[in-house]
């Protein structure tokens, strides 16, 4: 099984007032029962606001899920990507969702969103 990994860098543009966070998660592939299954994702999650503009943010995230069954030749996983950003108005969403049999991408999808902010 692969190893398991975490990191969090913070990085800071003091010229800019721009401050970032990158996440990465990584799992490694677990084994889940006896049976053969296996396990794994990877989270990468990026952070970005500028001093004083709070409408300046962005989140983003990749996650990675996979299952496998080697005995069997399963192998699926779900690759999807988000998005949040806001307005003063409204929060900005976007996603995309793929699914992969193999190296073939079976499903593909996205959305994206505007909700208005309740600041009540």
């Amino acid at each position: 099984m692969l190893a398991e990994s975490f990191s969090r860098h913070i990085q800071r543009d003091e010229a800019n007032g721009i401050t970032r966070l990158n996440v990465e998660s990584d799992t490694g592939m677990l084994r889940l029962t006896d049976l053969g299954w296996e396990h794994g994702s990877v989270s990468r999650q990026f952070y970005e606001i500028t001093d004083g503009e709070p409408n300046s943010n962005k989140a983003q995230l990749h996650w990675t899920m996979r299952f496998r069954r080697p005995d069997t030749g399963l192998d699926v996983r779900t690759e999807t990507h988000s998005t949040l950003q806001s307005t003063s108005t409204d929060f900005h969403f976007s996603a995309s969702l793929e699914a992969f049999e193999g190296e073939d991408r079976v499903y593909f999808s996205e959305w994206e969103r505007k909700f208005p902010r309740d600041l009540n």
